[in-house]
């Protein structure tokens, strides 16, 4: 379901930037909105392992073919394109292997 619209609406895989849980709520982030599934984050990440997420810390999962940069200072995955507005996501200190290898 759309956050913004409240309309049900389907996401290709292809546009998921990260799946992000914050307290009780579970939102999946794209270039164009943000939405609320039923789903749990596990649900997602047992699925989607396969397809190229990662989980970068206990509360996202991470569509690593998404990501543009990386700051090792601040520890965060960043996914930003020129008509838009960036987004990102945290990466914890155990997970940056998974990450490392991006530019700065």
């Amino acid at each position: 379901m759309n956050k913004e619209t409240g309309e049900a609406e389907k996401i290709l895989l292809d546009d998921v930037l990260f799946i992000l849980v914050t307290g009780k709520d579970l939102t999946i982030h794209t270039h164009h909105g943000v939405y609320r599934p039923v789903q749990t984050l596990e649900d997602f990440t047992e699925h989607l392992k396969v397809r190229g997420f990662e989980q970068l810390d206990r509360s996202n999962l991470v569509n690593m073919a998404r990501v543009t940069r990386f700051d090792p200072y601040s520890k965060i995955a960043f996914f930003e394109y020129d008509d838009l507005p960036t987004k990102a996501c945290n990466v914890s200190r155990r997970n940056l292997s998974k990450i490392k290898h991006l530019p700065n």
